[in-house]
């Protein structure tokens, strides 16, 4: 489109002087370039109008199938929560949590006990505070959340898919 209004503007730019060279040289001046320049550029926005309208289409078709599979995943989703809320494996998960935090927790007082009767410039460290759970500085296993992601996808393609085991 923009070729086309280039070309109109050199058409209506070059028409006097396309006129008067076709008079001095006999013709008649009827071959009309500024006549096909705009007929060129209604083409094009008629062509512009209609890929628009085209796009238009389209991305309401893709909104529409956007908001269907949305629709559909929902159950989907509604079972994956359902099974994972009344897992097994995830009660054994949250209880090696908690045997983990017990765990700590003793270490962190077996500290303490030896820290009173050591080198304070030594031992002061040994009781700082642990980083905060999901502290991203913290050392992460990243085992747990890589087993869970791969079995919620597995479980998203087959409903018998198994959750994993702990330890």
């Amino acid at each position: 489109m923009e070729r086309a209004e280039a070309d109109l503007k050199d058409a209506k730019a070059a028409e006097p002087r396309r006129l008067v060279d076709a008079l001095v040289n006999g013709g008649d001046g009827a071959e009309d370039t500024l006549a096909d320049a705009e007929r060129a550029v209604q083409s094009a926005n008629t062509e512009y109008e209609r890929h628009k309208r085209l796009d238009d289409a389209l991305t309401e078709q893709i909104a529409v199938a956007q908001r269907e599979v949305a629709w559909a995943r929902g159950p989907l989703n509604e079972q994956i929560k359902a099974i994972i809320t009344s897992s097994p494996e995830v009660a054994s998960l949250l209880a090696e949590r908690e045997e983990a935090r017990r765990r700590l927790n003793g270490i962190d007082k077996a500290l303490q006990f030896l820290a009173v009767r050591a080198d304070p410039r030594v031992s002061q460290s040994w009781t700082a505070e642990a980083p905060a759970l999901f502290d991203v500085r913290a050392s992460i296993d990243p085992e747990p959340l890589s087993r869970w992601q791969a079995a919620l996808r597995a479980l998203e393609q087959d409903a018998d898919a198994a959750l994993p085991d702990q330890k």
